[in-house]
């Protein structure tokens, strides 16, 4: 009589419980009855006949019947949400995370003692089932799918909400490597637009690379748990307390790999998309251009030249840096030097602050070169001076020495010095040789500069210009005039 009362119970229970289960992702009204299958089941576990007994070959219980169903129950409902992929990946995904924390809900508050629907001890069961039906199979493909949109959405208003349920859903179900693959592919796309996109490409590229990084690590990061210590014995308490801080520097250290991770992937995305084939040269000249503007807008040290550093540091096409660069450091201290003193006491502090920034991360070698070009115009700050006027009204030549294997190479230079000119050169070479035994000079005009005294009627001005343009006025000087297709065939050439 009281086995088949049981199976009675036993049905019943089963079949209330499928109902709730059903209603309560349904989202319709609970059936009142069903907190009596709660009672039932803890009448049967008080008297024995609820869970199996230990064996693989007992017989099934209650319990086992419940676990079953909802294995059954949860497996269907895992496949329905995997069919609804292939619209938008973040509406989807948003469903899963919905449909699969409801589940987890409904799993533990069925073990409540009071209005559950099963005994307490089948509740940690029930909540496995849900993970191993309907988390685990299919958390993977959502990360996969949808985590590209979710992201999208952390680094904007949204904030990493989403994509943070589904990483959690993702730690469930055990399968974390789906989560750094999908965020590693993901941010290696987005860098790679930002680097070929018009504009700013840089300060695209780190503004990302903040937004992004942020977002992951939100996202992504693990919850902090405590070690279990109770104090009791003072000598157990002492055991015990080296115990707990060596599971808590454990604890602590795994914590911060698992948060690391997250930043190393978007780190490491951003690194690769600004080295890749087609664009790491241009990525790196992109940088030496930022810091040249920087340096000359005074703002050295400010965040947009930081910035340009750490850009420095992603570029793994130094040697494209360094030829871009030096030939932006020779005009910027060519221009201190011809802009006098404080120009170039500003221009010397700036290029040898960056300098010690490049060595520091790249070695001496690397800016040996920068540093002779330093040298070569600190040793010039006052000019020197050449032999004198070689005709009277020629005016005066000042020559700035530079060490060849310095200064960034360049083709020779076909403009003509009229003759005053090429006299004082052929002197200032022949006492510059004799006095330096070995040395060879090669004559650079066109990195010059000119002062050109003008006077038109009662006015007077000194003209600063480039030596072209000197030669140009001297030649115009008197009255001379130049045609349109002189002139035409002039700038042609």
């Amino acid at each position: 009589v009281l086995d088949g009362l049981v199976e009675a119970v036993e049905d019943a229970c089963a079949d209330r419980c499928a109902r709730a289960r059903a209603a309560a992702e349904a989202d319709a009204a609970a059936d009142p009855a069903a907190a009596a299958c709660g009672a039932c089941c803890r009448a049967l576990s008080a008297m024995g006949r609820y869970e199996r007994d230990d064996g693989a070959a007992a017989a099934p219980r209650l319990e086992d019947r419940l676990l079953r169903d909802a294995a059954d129950f949860y497996a269907a409902e895992g496949a329905r949400l995997a069919r609804r992929g292939g619209g938008d990946g973040g509406a989807d995904a948003r469903a899963f995370v919905a449909a699969a924390e409801r589940a987890l809900r409904r799993a533990s508050d069925a073990a409540d003692a009071d209005r559950g629907t099963v005994a307490p001890e089948t509740g940690p069961k029930l909540v496995a089932v849900v993970e191993r039906e309907l988390v685990a199979p299919h958390a993977a493909g959502v990360v996969a799918r949808a985590l590209a949109p979710l992201l999208d959405a952390a680094v904007g208003p949204e904030g990493p909400g989403a994509a943070a349920a589904l990483f959690g859903l993702l730690r469930r179900g055990g399968d974390v490597g789906a989560a750094k693959r999908a965020l590693a592919a993901h941010a290696a796309a987005r860098f790679g637009e930002c680097v070929v996109a018009p504009g700013d490409a840089l300060g695209a590229v780190l503004d990302l690379r903040s937004r992004l990084e942020a977002a992951a690590g939100a996202a992504f990061a693990v919850e902090e748990e405590e070690p279990d210590y109770a104090p009791g014995d003072p000598w157990a308490d002492v055991l015990e307390g080296i115990e707990a801080l060596d599971a808590m520097k454990a604890l602590r250290r795994r914590e911060r790999e698992e948060r690391d991770w997250a930043g190393r992937a978007v780190r490491g995305a951003c690194e690769e998309a600004v080295n890749g084939d087609a664009v790491a040269a241009r990525f790196a000249r992109a940088v030496a251009a930022a810091l040249d503007g920087e340096l000359r807008s005074g703002g050295a040290g400010g965040p947009r030249f930081e910035g340009a550093l750490a850009c420095f540091r992603l570029s793994r096409a130094k040697d494209a840096f360094e030829g871009r660069h030096r030939g932006l450091a020779a005009t910027r201290l060519l221009d201190g030097v011809f802009g006098g003193a404080a120009d170039l006491a500003r221009a010397l502090a700036a290029e040898r602050a960056l300098v010690a920034t490049l060595e520091a991360e790249c070695g001496a070698s690397y800016v040996a070169k920068l540093e002779g070009m330093c040298k070569d115009a600190a040793a010039a700050a006052g000019g020197a001076a050449g032999p004198g006027a070689a005709a009277a009204g020629a005016g005066d030549l000042e020559v700035l020495v530079l060490t060849a294997g310095y200064w960034p190479p360049a083709p020779p230079c076909a403009l003509a010095p009229p003759p005053a000119l090429a006299e004082m050169e052929r002197a200032f070479e022949a006492s510059y040789v004799a006095e330096r035994k070995g040395r060879r000079l090669a004559w650079r005009p066109d990195l010059g500069r000119a002062d050109v005294a003008a006077a038109d009627g009662g006015a007077r001005a000194t003209l600063d210009a480039t030596l072209a343009q000197a030669l140009l006025l001297v030649a115009l000087d008197g009255g001379a005039a130049l045609s349109r297709a002189t002139r035409s065939r002039a700038w042609a050439s």
